[in-house]
């Protein structure tokens, strides 16, 4: 036990027992040995009250960290009569897309869970012929891959307390975790773009699908015959070879949604 915890733990322990002692009298208290007058134990008595009272709360966010400029909400639980599949939040499908946009929906995919802390985590990630562990932590910002601990400063954690972070011993807080997703965002945004030189003529929920496969595999281009058919608007032949693909097998729920959905675009 920490000592902090241990003081804690004492100081309740010898208020309950101010609390017990209250209602005795002061000859029974001179009888127990026990000296002071009954405004010394109220007195002790009001300010254990007032920690009992207190709610809980979590230390202050260190000095240096950025307030996301990124605001994402949960979507609306899923009803025994929907799918989780089918809550893709209609406010998603604008026809100008923001940022936030974009982060707002491969958030709900990486099961975005209102949490106020996030610790690191093994992300399994499966190969064609061997499976790997990826540190990952928030909304599966990659702790593994070159560059993550600028980004873990960027968000005002000390360079001291990454490998911390890394191993679980401390975590981050929402608002960084939000940070961190909506900058590797625009970066998925951008590669998307690169990758698919007509991005911009595809439907709203074609650019979603994009961006969010780009946050997943880094670039499209990774499934060549989908990202041909994609340039070719051919929806249903996209579809077709992200079902056939190992990264349907390993994104399940998302995968089944993205592949859904372009192929009701078709209709």
């Amino acid at each position: 036990m920490k000592l902090t915890a241990l003081h804690d733990k004492q100081e309740l322990d010898e208020g309950k027992k101010a609390l017990a002692l209250a209602g005795l009298g002061a000859a029974a208290l001179s009888a127990l040995g026990i000296s002071g007058s009954h405004r010394d134990i109220e007195s002790k008595q009001a300010e254990i009250q007032r920690k009992l009272a207190a709610p809980t709360s979590h230390p202050p966010a260190p000095k240096g960290v950025l307030k996301s400029p990124y605001h994402l909400t949960r979507p609306e639980p899923p009803t025994p009569q929907q799918e989780p599949i089918e809550l893709v939040p209609d406010n998603l499908r604008m026809n100008d897309l923001s940022v936030n946009d974009y982060a707002k929906f491969t958030a709900y995919w990486e099961d975005d869970r209102d949490k106020s802390e996030y610790f690191a985590f093994n992300d399994v990630v499966k190969r064609k012929n061997r499976t790997i562990l990826v540190r990952t932590i928030g909304f599966g910002y990659n702790l593994d891959r070159p560059g993550a601990n600028a980004g873990l400063i960027a968000i005002g954690i000390k360079n001291t307390d990454i490998p911390k972070i890394r191993d679980g011993e401390m975590s981050i807080t929402r608002d960084q975790a939000v940070t961190l997703l909506g900058s590797d965002i625009e970066d998925a945004i951008r590669r998307a773009r690169h990758d698919i030189p007509n991005f911009l003529e595809h439907p709203d929920d074609v650019k979603l699908i994009l961006v969010d496969m780009t946050y997943q595999l880094y670039t499209v281009t990774k499934l060549p015959k989908f990202t041909s058919y994609i340039i070719k608007r051919n929806y249903k032949k996209a579809a077709d070879e992200l079902e056939d693909s190992l990264w349907y097998k390993q994104s399940k729920r998302r995968a089944k949604h993205h592949v859904d959905k372009l192929r009701e675009i078709t209709k």
